[in-house]
């Protein structure tokens, strides 16, 4: 079997979704009963050509990537409509997705766009990794909090190695916690608040946007 992961992180090996890719991978060839050849490529040092000609060539494709404002980076999400005009039959999908905010929920409706995307083409959906409170893990792979969180991703990497998947009660132990804890809300709004009186201000009044127009929704 032809494994093919595409990071999708437009800091390429500098990234978070770099460092969650290369412990998945090492959890990979450590459980390799499956025998997967196993392609690593950064999406943005490659042409939407080679990409695509990569995808033709392998059986089982995951896409990992950061999310920013909940949507995948741009040239993620051209690479999919993209593979949409050619013929890529028969594929197993899956997905790594990572940001900063600790909570899974944040992640979950891009989850099942995914996952939609997967059943239109016809392909077998292998599950997602969804991992909030990923903010700086690239620089956190000898500290607690980063070994704790690199040490599931491999774990759940040798288990893709055995069965071909993502294992489900792995990947929701990981993903937790679900959704913020009510002592939390409180922070969150404290921290909106200032955020927004403050640092965004600022951020739009040099750019000459007025407060009204930047809670504009022009796509709504």
């Amino acid at each position: 079997m032809k494994l093919l992961i595409i990071n999708g992180s437009p800091k390429r090996a500098k990234s978070n979704t770099d460092m969650m890719c290369k412990w998945f991978i090492e959890g990979v060839e450590n459980r390799n009963e499956k025998y997967f050849r196993i392609s690593y490529v950064q999406m943005s040092k490659m042409s939407m050509t080679e990409l695509l000609e990569q995808m033709k060539g392998h059986d089982h494709i995951i896409l990992a990537f950061p999310l920013y404002g909940y949507a995948m980076p741009a040239m993620c999400h051209e690479l999919l409509l993209k593979a949409m005009e050619i013929d890529l039959a028969k594929k197993h999908f899956g997905t790594m997705i990572q940001y900063g905010f600790p909570e899974a929920v944040h992640g979950r409706p891009i989850e099942r766009y995914l996952e939609k995307y997967a059943q239109r083409r016809g392909w077998t959906y292998t599950g997602a990794i969804v991992k909030g409170g990923c903010d700086n893990l690239f620089h956190q792979e000898d500290t607690k909090h980063g070994l704790q969180i690199l040490e599931q991703v491999r774990g759940i990497g040798a288990e893709y190695g055995r069965a071909g998947k993502f294992d489900q009660t792995r990947t929701k132990s990981l993903s937790m916690p679900e959704t913020q804890k009510k002592k939390s809300k409180w922070i969150m709004r404290i921290f909106a608040w200032a955020a927004n009186r403050f640092y965004w201000k600022k951020k739009y009044t040099a750019n000459g946007v007025s407060e009204k127009d930047s809670f504009a929704r022009p796509y709504a």
